[in-house]
Protein backbone atom coordinates (compact mmCIF):
# COMPACT_ATOMS: atom_id res chain seq x y z
CA UNK A 1 0.00 0.00 0.00
CA UNK A 2 1.32 3.72 -0.53
CA UNK A 3 0.74 6.10 1.65
CA UNK A 4 0.98 9.93 1.07
CA UNK A 5 2.19 12.37 3.94
CA UNK A 6 1.98 15.97 3.82
CA UNK A 7 2.77 18.83 5.79
CA UNK A 8 5.54 17.94 7.82
CA UNK A 9 8.36 20.41 8.76
CA UNK A 10 11.78 20.39 6.24
CA UNK A 11 13.73 18.66 9.60
CA UNK A 12 12.08 15.64 9.27
CA UNK A 13 13.93 12.57 7.70
CA UNK A 14 13.07 9.22 6.11
CA UNK A 15 14.57 7.28 9.06
CA UNK A 16 12.08 9.98 11.01
CA UNK A 17 8.98 8.97 9.13
CA UNK A 18 10.19 4.67 8.99
CA UNK A 19 9.98 5.64 13.03
CA UNK A 20 6.46 6.96 13.09
CA UNK A 21 5.16 3.87 10.26
CA UNK A 22 7.07 0.95 12.05
CA UNK A 23 4.83 0.46 15.01
CA UNK A 24 1.93 -0.56 12.85
CA UNK A 25 4.20 -3.12 10.97
CA UNK A 26 6.52 -3.57 7.77
CA UNK A 27 7.75 -0.68 5.56
CA UNK A 28 8.99 -1.20 2.75
CA UNK A 29 10.14 2.32 1.54
CA UNK A 30 10.39 6.07 2.87
CA UNK A 31 10.30 8.59 0.19
CA UNK A 32 10.44 12.26 0.97
CA UNK A 33 10.15 14.52 -2.16
CA UNK A 34 12.61 17.32 -2.72
CA UNK A 35 12.73 20.02 -5.28
CA UNK A 36 15.05 19.04 -7.99
CA UNK A 37 16.69 22.48 -8.18
CA UNK A 38 17.52 23.45 -4.29
CA UNK A 39 17.03 20.32 -2.99
CA UNK A 40 14.93 21.66 -0.18
CA UNK A 41 12.39 19.42 1.21
CA UNK A 42 8.65 19.89 -0.48
CA UNK A 43 6.78 18.85 2.75
CA UNK A 44 5.48 15.28 1.41
CA UNK A 45 6.70 12.28 1.37
CA UNK A 46 5.15 8.78 0.04
CA UNK A 47 5.50 5.60 2.42
CA UNK A 48 5.30 1.76 1.22
CA UNK A 49 3.70 -0.94 3.35
CA UNK A 50 3.49 -4.14 2.19
CA UNK A 51 0.38 -5.48 3.97
CA UNK A 52 -2.55 -3.18 3.34
CA UNK A 53 -4.42 -3.89 6.76
CA UNK A 54 -1.02 -2.48 8.43
CA UNK A 55 -1.18 0.43 5.78
CA UNK A 56 -4.80 0.99 6.77
CA UNK A 57 -4.12 0.98 10.30
CA UNK A 58 -1.63 3.33 10.15
CA UNK A 59 -3.49 6.23 8.13
CA UNK A 60 -5.93 5.71 10.27
CA UNK A 61 -3.91 6.43 13.20
CA UNK A 62 -1.32 8.59 12.05
CA UNK A 63 -4.00 11.33 10.02
CA UNK A 64 -4.19 14.51 11.72
CA UNK A 65 -1.57 13.64 13.91
CA UNK A 66 1.63 15.65 14.93
CA UNK A 67 5.46 14.80 13.99
CA UNK A 68 8.05 16.88 15.21
CA UNK A 69 5.36 19.93 15.81
CA UNK A 70 3.29 19.96 12.68
CA UNK A 71 -0.30 18.23 12.32
CA UNK A 72 0.62 15.83 9.06
CA UNK A 73 -2.49 14.81 6.56
CA UNK A 74 -2.21 10.69 6.23
CA UNK A 75 -3.75 9.28 3.08
CA UNK A 76 -3.86 6.29 1.17
CA UNK A 77 -2.74 6.67 -2.90
CA UNK A 78 -3.29 5.03 -5.57
CA UNK A 79 -0.78 2.89 -6.89
CA UNK A 80 1.75 5.18 -9.09
CA UNK A 81 1.07 5.37 -12.51
CA UNK A 82 3.34 6.21 -15.14
CA UNK A 83 2.63 9.24 -17.18
CA UNK A 84 5.43 10.01 -19.14
CA UNK A 85 4.52 10.06 -22.91
CA UNK A 86 6.95 7.78 -24.71
CA UNK A 87 9.12 9.13 -27.39
CA UNK A 88 8.76 7.77 -30.68
CA UNK A 89 11.36 6.35 -32.28
CA UNK A 90 13.15 8.09 -35.36
CA UNK A 91 12.04 6.62 -38.86
CA UNK A 92 14.99 5.10 -40.92
CA UNK A 93 15.21 7.52 -44.01
CA UNK A 94 14.40 4.89 -47.42
CA UNK A 95 15.08 7.56 -49.79
CA UNK A 96 16.90 5.40 -51.98
CA UNK A 97 14.60 2.92 -52.74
Amino acid sequence: MHIYVGNFPENVTESDLRTVFEPFGSVHSVKIITDPISRRVLGFAFVEMPDNDEGLRAVAALHLTKIKGRTVMVARTKDRVERRIPIPQPVENHSDI
